[in-house]
């Protein structure tokens, strides 16, 4: 019964978002510049680290 409340409320947010891109009203969720950078920069931090760990540990 709950799974069906809760598929019956998607389906219906669905429609509305539909609805509401096809008139110009809904855009999506802005992205985040911050958080896709810090990802970005994610691997080079992660080798400079483990660079640094094996200089020291040697």
């Amino acid at each position: 019964m709950a799974r069906d409340d809760f598929e019956d409320r998607r389906e219906r947010q669905r429609q509305g978002i539909e609805l509401a891109k096809a008139s110009g009203k809904y855009a999506g969720r802005q992205a985040d510049l911050v958080t896709h950078e810090r990802i970005i920069a994610l691997p080079v931090w992660r080798q400079q680290y483990q660079q640094d760990c094996e200089t020291y540990w040697m």
